[in-house]
Formats: C-alpha cells, sequence, structure tokens
C-alpha cells in the first residue's frame, strides 16, 4: 500500500506555512467589471469559458444551514445572491415531492438556503417555506426580502427607502389585511401572525441604534451590490414623485413622462430631506400583506383598515410568517398607486438584500459541528496531496512557491492570502518544503 503525505516547513525561520491552514472555502461573488473611464458597463462581459471550468462549489449538508431567505421574483433573489460572502453546494435528502431548486450560501457567520416560490401570491409562499422547513431542518428563522409598496402618510417614506415589519404592542409586524369580516359596518381583522424571531427583531434594533449613532453598515453593503450590472440608483428620468391620489396615470403602460406634461398633474408637497437624499431611510413597523397588488389610491386607503401606521403593502409574507418566524424586508418601489412603474424594481431589491445582510451580520452564528469541521479539513489535506503527488510524483526539496500552490484556497483564513504572499516571509526569504513520498513501511 503506497501512502504519499507532505510537511511544509521553511529552513529559514518567519511564517510557518501550518499557521495558515484554518479549513474555510471562499467562493466569492464576482466584482463588477469597470471600464477605462471608471463607469459601469451595462451588462457583464460575455466570457469565452464554459461555467464548468471555474472552480466547484465547496458543498455543505443540509443540516448546516440554519437560515432560510424568501423572494418572490427573480430580480429579488440575483440582489440576495450578489449580497452573498460565500456560494455553496448542498443536496437535500432526495424526496420525490419536493418541487423546488434552491441556491445555497453564507452571509456574515451564516449559511442560508436562498429560495422562491413558483409564483407569487401567500398560498405558494406558504408551500414554499413548508418544504424548506422539512428539507433543511436546522433552519431557526427566515427573512423575506424583495420590493413593496410604500404607504404614505404621516412618514416621509420615498423611493428606495426600506421598510421592515417589526412588531409593536398593537400588531406583530405583519398583518394580513384581506383575512377577517364586516362587523357592524367595520372590517375586523382575522387570525394572528406569528413575531419575528427575537434575534432578529434585536439585530434590527442594533442597526436603529447604529443609524442614530451616524455608523450604519447599510450604505456599505448596498455599495457592493448598486455596482452590479442594473441594480444602481435610478437616473433622474425615474422621477420620484407622489402624485395626489385625485391625480391618476396617464398612458397606462408608459412611464410618468406624460403625467409630467399634463396640464392637470398634481403632487403631494415633499420638502428636501435633512439627510442625503439619495440614502436609504429604513421606516419600521407595520406592513400589510395580502393576495392582490395594489395599485390605486383608493384601494390603498381602504385597505388600511384603520391600521394608520401601516408602511408597505407586499404579497407573499402572510404565508410565510406562520410556518417559520420571519422578519420581512422590503424595498419601496411605488406608492401602491397608478403611476406603478418598473424603474425602482431592482434598485428597491438591492436595498432590501443589503438590510437583510446588515441584519445577519449583527447575529453570531451557531457553532459549526466538529464532524463537518474535521471531514472539510480532511477533504482539503487529501486535495493537496493528490496536488502535490500528481505534479512532483518523486521526493525531495521543492520551491516553496511550488508547494503554496498546492494548498487549496479553502485552507486560508481569508481571501486576501494566496499562494504568491505565502512565498515570502518576514525577512524576504524564500524556503524551500521536503516532499515525502514514501511507502508505508518507511513511516515511523
Amino acid at each position: 500500500m503506497l501512502i504519499t503525505r507532505f510537511c511544509l516547513t521553511q529552513d529559514r525561520g518567519g511564517l510557518k506555512a501550518d499557521e495558515y491552514i484554518k479549513p474555510q472555502t471562499p467562493h466569492r461573488i464576482p466584482q463588477l467589471k469597470h471600464t477605462m473611464d471608471g463607469m459601469q458597463q451595462p451588462h457583464p462581459e460575455p466570457s469565452d469559458s464554459d461555467s464548468s471550468e471555474e472552480s466547484p462549489l465547496a458543498s455543505i449538508s443540509p443540516e448546516e444551514i440554519t437560515v432560510a431567505i424568501f423572494c418572490a421574483l427573480p430580480l429579488e433573489s440575483v440582489a440576495v445572491r450578489y449580497a452573498l460572502d460565500e456560494e455553496f453546494h448542498c443536496r437535500p435528502r432526495y424526496n420525490p415531492q419536493t418541487k423546488y431548486v434552491f441556491s445555497y450560501g453564507r452571509i456574515g457567520e451564516h449559511k442560508v438556503v436562498l429560495a422562491r416560490p413558483h409564483q407569487i401570491g401567500p398560498v405558494k409562499a406558504a408551500l414554499c417555506a413548508a418544504a424548506v422547513g422539512q428539507l433543511f431542518p436546522s433552519v431557526r428563522f427566515a427573512l423575506m426580502v424583495g420590493i413593496g409598496a410604500g404607504i404614505p402618510g404621516q412618514r416621509d417614506i420615498r423611493l428606495g427607502d426600506v421598510a421592515v415589519g417589526v412588531p409593536r404592542e398593537n400588531h406583530p409586524g405583519v398583518v394580513e389585511y384581506d383575512l377577517g369580516e364586516e362587523d357592524g359596518g367595520a372590517f375586523a381583522s382575522k387570525g394572528v401572525f406569528n413575531k419575528p424571531h427575537p434575534l432578529l427583531v434585536s439585530a434590527d434594533g442594533c442597526l436603529e441604534e447604529e443609524e442614530i449613532m451616524g455608523r450604519s453598515s447599510l450604505r456599505r453593503i448596498l455599495r457592493s451590490i448598486t455596482r452590479m450590472p442594473g441594480y444602481g440608483r435610478p437616473d433622474a428620468a425615474a422621477l420620484d414623485v407622489l402624485y395626489d391620489p385625485t391625480f391618476h396615470h396617464v398612458n397606462k403602460g408608459a412611464d410618468c413622462r406624460g403625467c409630467e406634461g399634463s396640464s392637470e398633474r398634481k403632487v403631494v408637497a415633499r420638502g428636501v430631506r435633512a439627510t442625503k437624499p439619495k440614502y436609504p431611510v429604513v421606516h419600521r413597523g407595520l406592513i400589510l400583506s395580502g393576495g392582490g397588488v395594489v395599485k390605486s389610491p383608493e384601494h390603498r386607503d381602504r385597505l388600511r383598515r384603520g391600521y394608520d401606521d401601516a408602511i408597505c403593502y407586499e404579497m407573499e409574507a402572510a404565508g410565510i410568517v406562520d410556518e417559520i418566524p420571519c422578519l420581512v424586508i422590503r424595498g419601496i418601489c411605488d406608492y401602491a398607486d397608478t403611476h406603478k412603474q418598473d424603474g425602482w424594481h431592482r434598485y428597491a431589491a438591492a436595498v432590501a438584500a443589503a438590510y437583510c445582510k446588515a441584519v445577519l451580520c449583527k447575529i453570531d452564528g451557531p457553532d459549526e459541528p466538529a464532524a463537518a469541521t474535521e471531514q472539510r479539513t480532511s477533504d482539503a489535506i487529501g486535495e493537496c496531496e493528490f496536488t502535490m503527488s500528481r505534479h512532483h510524483p518523486q521526493s525531495g526539496n521543492l520551491p516553496w512557491s511550488d508547494a503554496a500552490a498546492a494548498i487549496p484556497r479553502r485552507l486560508l483564513p481569508t481571501s486576501d492570502i494566496n499562494s504568491s504572499s505565502l512565498c515570502q516571509d518576514t525577512t524576504g526569504s524564500r524556503g524551500l518544503v521536503h516532499w515525502y513520498n514514501d511507502s508505508v513501511d518507511h513511516i515511523e
């Protein structure tokens, strides 16, 4: 029986290779490429390489996933994927009844599953949430991330802001606006939803404190997402105008340029924000969820049904919150009126994804099972041994650069350390590595 083993040791002191060996698997989202003048390219550059040529994703078990993120639209799930720190491969236990394909990754210290129902609406969302609960038994809580319609009122809600469903004394954070009955001429809401997990509420509270102190991480995270094609803040053509409820949209299906040129144009006067106008503001309160799109000011006001502190309409959360404790995060893309348009959709999704990441980064992740750590370390060392034996089948002294290049990236603690940086020690000297390729009889 032949055993291949290796030893990484510098012959001149300084930095030790084994100090870098730590089981991690960074597979980072590609950064946006820029043109020479620094402007974003409208579309990703085509690649001649097939996706199969890329380095394979590290695998994780379904039991390692502790957070679920739900999105209803592809543009929403793409924004969340841009926010991931790593991507993973995972294969849940086979179930012939499974109807969903998921994406996997890491945000902060949390391994997450990204799920998207087949269709929009609370019923489809509930089915998807139930499937996630069965396939990923370690999921502790969830976040519903995407776009929603802002409800104008006492709060100065603008397009591109964030709405977060946070429980208060009189509501659990999310209410289904079309579930109830008329009682004496008034609508009586029925059914009580679960509140978000206390950790999510507490993390949101920490972010609120940082906002007051001027230390919010939301803007920094958002910048990394808005660099991606199509997810930047809309230009001047996509106006943020709150029209008077009596002034309906001109030229159905078109943007609001016709409205702006109309002689009957009426708008709600709003001053310039004291903060930087292009920075999103986070609004916390009640989110109204239901099965239909609210797209007229009359319906918008009627469906509030006395919830004066409601800040947003959306369509899926009501189906999820009773399956998994869920924090609902929505980027504001319109005002639930006749002036709906798509110009703010992607940016609003980016804002929601950024806030989702900010929340999760405030929460410590669970301790990784020792067995999972040992298995990944063993797999990585085996890969390193295979690489060395393939390129250097004979024993002997090797250049440090050759040996360091064989170390899998997932053994390095950060993406900033690579084989090149391992070649240079603190004195500027380069070392040698002795490579052993012996039979088992020679091992003492």
